[in-house]
């Protein structure tokens, strides 16, 4: 009995120095060092929510995406009320495509008290990237009605009005987002969005211009631009936008997007292998 004791204090010691050397790592930012140390915690207290979270949020930094989830999930198993896990699981989902479980993850906490402002702008976008455009509006609506200052919130409500064509409505709303927070850059690329619905491409870029100056890595506002330059008339020059965006960011998309302008420019050799690099870029993500 005695001897069993001693194991176990010297196992809860053993932790907490374990544990306690991982957080330090983590806030230095030296991730790999934080990975093996909280590793070793988990390995000694398998059941602990706080090793378990802090290492998936040290493998979030380290881009293991799999790895990130498999402890999130955890995580989230030992501690459902746990918001802050629960989140990053749910944006380590959306990374892989996995938006129906950030749906399921979500669903369950964005009623309950005190409401979180960031679970409901996940959930709307997790409802949205599988379909439910129904419920990403009413969801936007009553998300409004909760945090009526949000920009965020104004942000997504006109991107849904904008997704049921409700194109007047939805400008007000992003028109809301901008004037609550000049530097939402979101609510800038989604006015040039809504303005190349309308085949206002001169417009269009303007607002693309301003959302790249406050973000030059975003790929959606690089291919905005490119469109808005391409819908007038400007296909060398949506080439360049996208060349750029390549050198900033490893979105596939863009891969996409310079190869469906190649093909219009009839350089077939360069769209394919783009379309290849597209491909390609997709697959290693599903990897992670």
């Amino acid at each position: 009995m005695i001897v069993a004791i001693a194991f176990l204090l010297g196992a809860s010691l053993d932790f907490k120095s374990l544990y306690e050397r991982g957080q330090l790592l983590y806030s230095r930012g030296e991730w790999e060092e934080a990975r093996q140390t909280l590793a070793k915690a988990t390995g000694v207290n398998p059941k602990s929510f706080d090793a378990r979270f802090l290492l998936g949020a040290t493998l979030v930094q380290l881009n293991r995406t799999s790895d990130a989830i498999r402890e999130l999930r955890i995580a989230c198993e030992l501690n459902p009320a746990h918001r802050d896990a629960a989140k990053l699981l749910a944006i380590q989902y959306g990374a892989t495509d996995n938006h129906p479980e950030a749906v399921k993850l979500l669903a369950a906490l964005v009623d309950v008290p005190p409401l979180d402002e960031e679970i409901h702008l996940l959930l709307i976008e997790a409802y949205q990237e599988t379909g439910q455009g129904d419920r990403a509006l009413q969801l936007a609506e009553k998300t409004m009605q909760r945090f009526p200052r949000s920009a965020a919130a104004h942000h997504w409500m006109g991107l849904e009005l904008k997704d049921a064509a409700r194109f007047v409505e939805a400008k007000q709303f992003l028109d809301s987002a901008i004037r609550l927070d000049p530097d939402y850059q979101p609510a800038y690329v989604a006015e040039g969005d809504l303005a190349l619905k309308q085949e206002q491409c001169e417009e269009a870029e303007k607002y693309f211009r301003t959302a790249l100056a406050q973000k030059q890595d975003d790929a959606a506002a690089h291919i905005g631009m490119s469109r808005a330059l391409a819908g007038q008339n400007q296909a060398s020059a949506a080439i360049q936008v996208l060349q750029r965006a390549a050198e900033l960011t490893a979105d596939p998309r863009i891969h996409l997007e310079l190869s469906q302008l190649y093909l219009r420019t009839g350089d077939n050799k360069r769209a394919t292998h783009e379309a290849d690099l597209y491909r390609r870029k997709k697959a290693e993500m599903r990897a992670q």
